[in-house]
């Protein structure tokens, strides 16, 4: 344990050394202002990547780089070592970055097209194949044969969309992310709070701010004085912007960042709503399959209720999650 960390201390000193050498100091507040807010960008979005996965950068100079990342601070990234690209770690200055990727996976939009496809084939062969009607004694192609063949063709082919997509790289870029990333209301002022301690390391409650969504509404407490309720225009490692809500009495001078207390961020009950919406909807279509005509003594209602049950609870998600949009829900962030 104790040559670990000393090996962790080694590699923050390279890294601050590094930076401090190859990256010239960010400029004051009452400096360049544009500029600093072109750190603050490229600082959200490395701030945005958890450690470890693979990022993809180009340099202002046109260089490229790329690898996992292994550690960050408010002035560079470091990357570990990536086929095609570098053979060792990497410093790259957070202020050189032009364009930054984030590797994914298409697992979730494997997962959509399968399952729409898997969603249209089964209805087409419900529809047409009268060996699938839960009645016996039909001779002829019947509704719930149409519904149980479409959700199961809507399982299956998610599963093995989401297989499929999971195999296949997905790159999002997370910078720029363009001016529509950072719509917010704004009042016509705003409210610059900044970190006052140590000159490198990201302030935690600025990685709090940032980890929200992009113009989202927040309620900051401080230690001493009125809390702020604005909305997210810009943050970064160490400084972060808040255009504060119509009617409140928020201050017109920069303030402490180190001073807040409690960060809150309005969103909304969607989840939760999908969840109750999904649940509920999923037992309706069961208890209406078993009570339908389709039902019969003499067939098995097994696969009809389940079918019914589960196209019932995908839309009872999408409902759900309507309804449940428009009831607030504060969550606490720091």
């Amino acid at each position: 344990m104790a040559h670990a960390r000393t090996q962790s201390r080694i590699v923050e000193i390279v890294v601050l050394i590094g930076t401090l050498g190859i990256v010239p100091h960010a400029p004051l507040a009452s400096q360049q202002l544009g500029s600093t807010f072109e750190l603050e960008d490229r600082q959200a979005a490395v701030g945005r990547v958890p450690i470890g996965k693979i990022i993809r950068v180009r340099l202002s100079d046109g260089g490229r780089a790329a690898g996992p990342v292994r550690r960050w601070n408010a002035l560079a990234v470091l990357l570990g070592p990536y086929m095609g690209y570098a053979e060792q770690d990497t410093f790259v200055p957070i202020r050189s970055i032009d364009t930054l990727w984030l590797r994914g996976s298409a697992t979730r939009r494997g997962a959509i097209y399968g399952g729409i496809s898997g969603l249209g084939l089964g209805l087409a062969i419900g529809s047409t194949s009268s060996s699938l009607c839960p009645r016996a004694g039909w001779i002829r192609p019947c509704t719930q044969g149409a519904v149980t063949s479409a959700a199961a063709g809507l399982l299956a082919g998610g599963l093995i969309g989401a297989l499929i997509g999971s195999g296949n790289p997905d790159w999002q870029r997370l910078h720029p992310r363009g001016h529509s990333a950072y719509a917010a209301p704004s009042t016509g002022r705003q409210v610059i709070l900044e970190a006052r301690d140590a000159p490198t390391e990201p302030d935690s409650r600025a990685l709090a701010l940032l980890r929200a969504r992009p113009g989202a509404l927040v309620n900051l407490r401080f230690s001493a004085g009125p809390d702020l309720a604005g909305y997210v225009v810009r943050v970064g490692f160490r400084r972060v912007m808040i255009a504060p809500m119509a009617g409140s009495n928020a201050p017109d001078g920069p303030l402490a960042l180190d001073a807040v207390e409690g960060i809150w961020e309005r969103g909304s009950a969607a989840r939760t709503g999908s969840e109750l919406g999904a649940a509920l909807a999923f037992g309706a279509g069961m208890y209406v399959a078993q009570n339908s005509s389709g039902c019969g003594p003499s067939s098995d209602c097994t696969t009809t209720m389940l079918a019914d049950g589960v196209l019932g609870g995908i839309v009872g998600w999408v409902v759900g999650g309507r309804l449940g949009s428009i009831f607030p829900r504060w969550q606490r962030r720091f």
